[in-house]
């Protein structure tokens, strides 16, 4: 017998001052997303499933030039 798939997993996600701008908030304080990604994804899933919701914000994570590498300036906090 096959276990059935797990279902998918809702991650809140805080997006802080202007960078909120580019998901639909005010560009000040803190917004809160929510991105569903496979049960057991890494932190980079999340991240990647954030930036095809919103290119905008991909655009801004990632370092064009290093690809799957975050840009310099680019901070992630986990479970903060």
């Amino acid at each position: 017998m096959k276990a059935a798939p797990s279902a998918p997993l809702t991650v809140p996600v805080e997006i802080l001052s202007w960078v909120n701008r580019m998901v639909g908030g005010p560009g000040t304080g803190q917004v809160t997303v929510d991105a569903t990604v496979p049960r057991g994804s890494t932190v980079r899933a999340v991240l990647g499933a954030m930036s095809e919701r919103y290119p905008e914000l991909g655009r801004a994570l990632w370092d064009p030039t290093r690809p799957r590498e975050l840009g310099d300036n680019i901070e992630v906090l986990v479970n903060n």
